[in-house]
């Protein structure tokens, strides 16, 4: 009879598995910690600045985005890879725990390699999460996909709405080709400025020669969706932006649009209105023709261009506001942006000096 004593052999490897799985379960908040850390400072960041920052994407690189980091990065590695190893490697300083840790059928070196690979690959975990968000990021906001450059063709566009200084929000439908391509020549225009940096970086309201304006676009495509723009661009005299803004002003729409305020009814009548002097407070009220002849003539002063279509002209100010009514449509006549020659404007001054119509208070 021979006698044997079982024992258990040692495993020849590097890394345990078991192990590893036992060392996340138990030091998985020191992994959430470093990665939320890592969130915040890149990913949030660089969201929350795109969103800040809008059309300034343009000029920006990879350095400039990530700058401020790169210390940051050291310090973190520092301090959670010595926290992470303090955790990992805390049962030798507990006697209990090392005699139980050792009495596992695992060589020395297998349990060393087996916390080191585990710490690491948990730090090179949230290192590459943090990364991969970041990276998506930046494409964003470097614009990669070209979402950001894209200006609508014509044959897509069911309608656009623009909206700049000077100009109520209106929109133009697909018949109106004139004016479509107006509105894409200044989408095209603030592009360029975007690329070359020419944009709002710090809100400074005053720039040599010209202006800083809003411009919002909303296109509505003929498949349904829409794309909406916002920028706030510095418009100078002489330059691209300027001439394409001008040029659209000076359709038949956008003229209306400037100087004719609310609904209107072109196969109904005015019935009257009123002329309002803001400074007085006055109120000279029109009879139903002479609202007529207001309105008409306002129609023909839009129809032979004498509305100003100059986008840093300053149009100055205007103590009469004009009010004209239908039997279910009413609006505004804007006489600040009339030319001076307009037979909208010399038809007012008649009208306020004839004793002939009615006048209240």
């Amino acid at each position: 009879m021979s006698w044997e004593v079982l024992t258990m052999r040692s495993v020849t490897s590097f890394f345990n598995p078991a192990l590893a799985r036992s060392d996340l379960r138990r030091h998985w908040p020191i992994l959430f910690l470093y990665t939320a850390i890592w969130m915040v400072a890149l990913p949030v960041q660089l969201y929350l600045r795109h969103i800040a920052e809008g059309a300034s994407y343009g000029t920006r690189t990879v350095s400039e985005v990530c700058q401020g980091t790169y210390s940051m990065g050291v310090i973190m590695a520092f301090v959670f890879g010595g926290v992470l190893a303090m955790a990992l490697y805390s049962y030798l300083m507990n006697g209990r725990s090392v005699g139980l840790i050792h009495s596992l059928p695992l060589k020395r070196q297998t349990l060393f390699f087996t916390q080191l690979l585990t710490g690491f690959a948990m730090l090179t975990a949230g290192n590459l999460l943090a990364a991969l968000l970041a990276a998506v990021c930046v494409c964003v906001r470097m614009d990669v996909a070209g979402v950001e450059r894209r200006v609508p063709k014509a044959d897509e566009i069911e309608s656009v709405t623009a909206q700049c200084r000077n100009i109520q929000s209106f929109t133009a439908t697909s018949e109106d080709t004139e004016t479509i391509e107006a509105i894409r020549a200044i989408h095209r225009a603030v592009l360029e400025q975007v690329e070359d940096g020419d944009v709002d970086l710090d809100g400074t309201p005053l720039i040599e020669d010209g202006q800083y304006i809003w411009i919002r676009l909303k296109y509505t495509l003929t498949d349904g969706s829409t794309l909406e723009r916002g920028y706030n661009v510095p418009v100078r005299r002489a330059s691209a932006l300027y001439t394409a803004i001008n040029h659209m002003m000076s359709t038949p729409l956008a003229r209306q649009e400037l100087v004719i305020s609310g609904t209107a009814d072109a196969d109904s009548a005015p019935l009257g209105g009123s002329i309002y002097s803001v400074d007085t407070g006055d109120v000279r009220n029109l009879t139903a023709v002479e609202a007529q002849m207001l309105y008409q003539a306002a129609q023909q002063d839009v129809a032979q261009g004498r509305v100003i279509s100059d986008i840093l002209s300053d149009t100055g100010y205007s103590p009469l506001q004009v009010d004209i009514t239908g039997s279910d449509w009413d609006c505004v006549l804007n006489l600040d942006n009339f030319t001076d020659d307009a037979h909208t404007l010399e038809l007012v001054n008649r009208f306020l000096n004839d004793g002939d119509g009615e006048s209240g208070e």
